[in-house]
């Protein structure tokens, strides 16, 4: 889809999108201008079939395509550049456009944020090289006395941000440390004098190889976490449906065992035997006599 748009940008344009549109000073038109040159209905643009061609309506200064004076009509495509007065129109694709821009400035990956109060949170991308400095031209102005004019240069080089010193008064420093030009990482302090910013971009770990464990040692790993993790089983309480009967040993279920009360026969037979020996030897000792 394309758009008529004011090549100074002094004001919106407009889509191409009817099948007629007209130019003019006339609040009548679709595109009204404002020029002492351009007549009530001083041209139009129609649309069919994909196809844009421009006529000029018998203005007095006349419509122009590329310079050149219309005298019936004329197709017109992106770019071309259509005067109507004193005032120069381009028809344009804005997402062939906006697809140009990003290839010859990619969305920057590297930031620089600032951490002065009067700038606080102030974040600049940096794709390309650009410059920093006090000075209106610079890429990064910043009016306060202590930079230079063009204080340093930053840039990517290799996917790394390189900081540049351009021989300012003041100095150019990360993490504190004076450079005439270095590397920054993700995380660094740089100041050009007082003026501080934080650098901020890809993480250095996106690098390093990825070491991950094996199968049995995950396997290990998660089978201890599982136990960790599952509940301790709380003690059944015992159901007693009536008295239990003993054992051969005289034991009831759930007791101890005990041994077997068999050693008090063995007591009252050692007993007895003495017994029986010492009246025998009482009545052999009285027969003797």
């Amino acid at each position: 889809m394309l758009k008529l748009q004011f090549k100074d940008r002094r004001q919106e344009g407009v889509w191409l999108v009817e099948p007629k549109l007209t130019i003019g000073k006339s609040p009548k038109n679709h595109l009204v201008l404002k020029d002492t040159e351009v007549s009530d209905f001083h041209s139009e643009i129609l649309v069919k079939n994909n196809v844009l061609t421009l006529k000029d309506l018998g203005s007095n200064s006349g419509t122009f395509l590329n310079d050149t004076r219309l005298t019936g009509e004329n197709a017109i495509r992106t770019g071309d550049i259509v005067k109507v007065g004193a005032i120069e129109l381009e028809v344009s694709d804005p997402k062939q456009r906006q697809q140009q821009d990003t290839k010859i400035n990619p969305k920057p990956q590297w930031f620089i944020e600032s951490d002065a109060s009067w700038l606080k949170g102030k974040t600049f991308g940096i794709s390309g090289a650009l410059t920093v400095g006090r000075e209106a031209d610079c890429d990064i102005n910043i009016p306060v006395p202590q930079l230079s004019r063009k204080h340093a240069e930053l840039s990517i080089k290799g996917g790394r941000l390189h900081i540049r010193d351009l021989n300012s008064s003041n100095g150019t420093f990360i993490n504190d440390k004076k450079v005439t030009e270095a590397y920054a990482k993700p995380g660094d302090k740089i100041r050009f004098d007082i003026i501080r910013f934080q650098v901020m971009g890809p993480s250095d770990d996106d690098e390093k190889t990825i070491v991950r464990p094996s199968v049995l040692q995950q396997k290990s790993k998660f089978t201890a976490e599982a136990k960790k993790a599952a509940p301790k089983p709380k003690p059944q309480p015992q159901i007693k449906t009536g008295k239990a009967r003993p054992n051969s040993l005289g034991n009831r279920p759930g007791e101890e065992p005990v041994e077997e009360k068999s050693s008090w026969g063995y007591v009252v037979f050692g007993f007895v035997t003495t017994l029986i020996i010492i009246g025998a030897a009482l009545y052999w000792s009285d027969l003797l006599k």
